[in-house]
C-alpha cells in the first residue's frame, strides 16, 4: 500500500533552453487521463524563457516540482536528478519536446499493475516535426524485449542498440534505481537499456501514444557524432579523448559479467554481442573511434563510412 500524498507515478522532466516546445509538453502531461502522478523538472540552468514557463506551471497545478540548477550538470546529471527526487513506485522520464496522447499513463500503468515481470512500459511512437506534423512511425515488433528469458530480451536490445525511445517508458522505480541510470558517458542511454533488460521484461503498447519530436535543434543534429557530444553529456568531460564504441561494446560485456545469469544465457548474451560487432556497420564505427581518437576532426570519416547515422524514430535519450 501507499503511503498517503505519495503519488502512483513521477515524471522527470530534464529541461535545458527548452522554451520553445516545453508548454506543449507539460500540457500533454498534465492532460493525462490518469491524473495520480507528479511531475519534477529540473531546469539545468537554462538561459532562455525557460523558468518563467515552469514557474507559471508551478502556480497553476500543485502536482508539479521546479528545481533550477546553479550551474549546467549536464545532461546525464541532469536526468539522473529528477530520478533521485522521485517519490512514486513508477517513474517515466519526459523530453521537454515531445507529448503524449492522452491515455499513455494509464495504457503502459495498467501492464505495470497487472505484469509483475514487466519492469517497463512503453508504446509504439509517431514522430512529429516543428510544426506537430506527423512525419514518420515507430513500431516494436511483437514481443520485443518481452521474453522471459534475459539472453532473449538482451539481444533484442542490443540488436536495435541506436533505437532508443523505449527509455521513455514508464519504469519501476526501484529496478531503474538497481542500475547506474545514465552515466556520463555519450550514448549510456544504450547500456541503460540492456541493464534493464537483464533484470525484467519489456511491455509495448501496440498503439502510437507516444509523440517524438524532430527537429533541427536537437543535439544529434547540431553535434552530429558521438564525439562531439562528450561536453553535452558532461562538461567536465571536456577536451577529452573519447572511444564511444569500444565503451558501448566493453559496458555491454560488464553486464553480461555482472548481472545474474545462468552461464547457458551468460554465453547466449556474448553471442548477441558478437552478431553486434557485425550489424549496422559497428566493426567500421571501431575503427573509426581509432582514427578519431588520434585526429578529433576526423569525426566525418564516420559519416561517410556508414551513412547517415540516424532515421526518425532513433534518438539518444538525452537528446
Amino acid at each position: 500500500m501507499r503511503p498517503p500524498n505519495v503519488p502512483k507515478v513521477s515524471i522527470g522532466l530534464p529541461v535545458y533552453n527548452g522554451e520553445r516546445y516545453l508548454r506543449e509538453a507539460i500540457d500533454s502531461i498534465l492532460a493525462q487521463t490518469m491524473d495520480d502522478f507528479e511531475l519534477i523538472i529540473c531546469d539545468n540552468a537554462s538561459t532562455d524563457g525557460t523558468e518563467v514557463v515552469c514557474r507559471e506551471y508551478v502556480d497553476r497545478d500543485d502536482r508539479i516540482r521546479y528545481y533550477r540548477n546553479d550551474d549546467n550538470l549536464g545532461a546525464s546529471r541532469n536526468f539522473n536528478r529528477t530520478v533521485e527526487l522521485a517519490l512514486a513506485s513508477y517513474f517515466k522520464w519526459a523530453a521537454h519536446d515531445d507529448a503524449l496522447a492522452a491515455n499513455y499513463l494509464a495504457r503502459c500503468v495498467e501492464i505495470l499493475d497487472h505484469e509483475p515481470t514487466v519492469v517497463l512500459s512503453h508504446s509504439d511512437a509517431w514522430i512529429i516535426d516543428e510544426s506537430t506534423r506527423r512525419i514518420g512511425k515507430q513500431h516494436y515488433a511483437e514481443g520485443y524485449a518481452g521474453s522471459p528469458d534475459p539472453a532473449r530480451r538482451f539481444a533484442d536490445l542490443v540488436r536495435d542498440d541506436r533505437l532508443n525511445l523505449d527509455v521513455f517508458g514508464v519504469f519501476r522505480t526501484a529496478t531503474l534505481r538497481r542500475t547506474r541510470l545514465l552515466d556520463t558517458y555519450v550514448g549510456s542511454d544504450r547500456i541503460l537499456r540492456a541493464h534493464i533488460g537483464l533484470l525484467g521484461r519489456f511491455h509495448i503498447v501496440q498503439e502510437r501514444l507516444f509523440l517524438s519530436r524532430d527537429h533541427r535543434e536537437r543535439c544529434v543534429h547540431t553535434l552530429p557524432a558521438h564525439h562531439l557530444r562528450v561536453e553535452w553529456f558532461d562538461p567536465s568531460q571536456k577536451g577529452r579523448r573519447v572511444f564511444p564504441h569500444w565503451k558501448f561494446l566493453y559496458e555491454y560485456a560488464r553486464l553480461v559479467r555482472v548481472c545474474p545469469l545462468s552461464r547457458l544465457q551468460r554465453s547466449r548474451c556474448r553471442l548477441a554481442l558478437l552478431r553486434w560487432l557485425v550489424q549496422d556497420l559497428n566493426w567500421a564505427r571501431l575503427a573509426t573511434d581509432i582514427v578519431i581518437g588520434c585526429a578529433p576532426s576526423a569525426w566525418r570519416l564516420l559519416a561517410a563510412a556508414t551513412g547517415p547515422t540516424r532515421r526518425a524514430g532513433r534518438r539518444d535519450a538525452a537528446a
